[in-house]
């Protein structure tokens, strides 16, 4: 399947606007058979400075072609609402369907959206794994997945956990762990944001 992450701001007073503008979607998109994950939630967290304006951000999985409704949004976006950040990723097999099921036991979720530094793809993959290694033994952790652009050598990743207070908590453990700081001296970070899952989520079979 391939997933959308969708990283969407709002300017003041264009807040409404910016959801309004993804019920919309979110509607137009639930009756395309092919169209499989939606997620929406407003970011609540951010570094290493803070957001300033409404973030949401968007997940969005389908299987064949990508829905027109996509495209047609990105073209006609309301006034004061502007795009942060895309990528669009593909994940197979029992990983998609893995997926859902960890989406739904989330409510908290991170996305970051990131590059390997050049000449530094095999540092990076070995960084990536103690880090790692550190965040599943945090209390709250439900799952991690890595998600490769379809296009870039631009990688994704989404992080679960149980609830917004179990992932503050393991904020303050990971950001003391010399761990974090090796694994980002590997990556350019392109976006990050940490919401709250919305109640609305979709999620059909693959």
């Amino acid at each position: 399947m391939t997933i959308d992450i969708r990283i969407h701001t709002a300017a003041a007073g264009s807040e409404a606007l910016l959801d309004e503008a993804l019920q919309a979607l979110r509607t137009e998109l639930e009756a395309h058979d092919s169209v499989k994950l939606l997620v929406n939630g407003a970011s609540f967290f951010t570094m290493p400075e803070p957001d300033t304006q409404r973030v949401v951000v968007s997940i969005i999985g389908w299987s064949g072609t990508a829905p027109a409704a996509l495209a047609a949004f990105d073209q006609a976006l309301p006034i004061g609402v502007s795009l942060k950040a895309l990528a669009t990723t593909v994940l197979n097999g029992p990983d998609a369907d893995a997926l859902a099921e960890h989406v739904l036991r989330s409510g908290a979720l991170e996305v970051a959206i990131r590059t390997p530094k050049v000449g530094q793809e095999e540092h990076f993959l070995r960084e990536r794994e103690r880090f790692f290694g550190v965040v599943r033994q945090q209390t709250g952790f439900v799952f991690e997945q890595e998600l490769l652009a379809v296009d870039s050598d631009v990688r994704a990743v989404l992080i679960g956990w149980k609830d917004r207070p179990a992932f503050m908590e393991a904020l303050g453990v990971l950001g003391q762990a010399p761990e974090m700081g090796s694994f980002f001296g590997t990556i350019d970070v392109h976006a990050y944001q940490a919401f709250e899952r919305g109640a609305s989520t979709s999620l059909r079979s693959w």
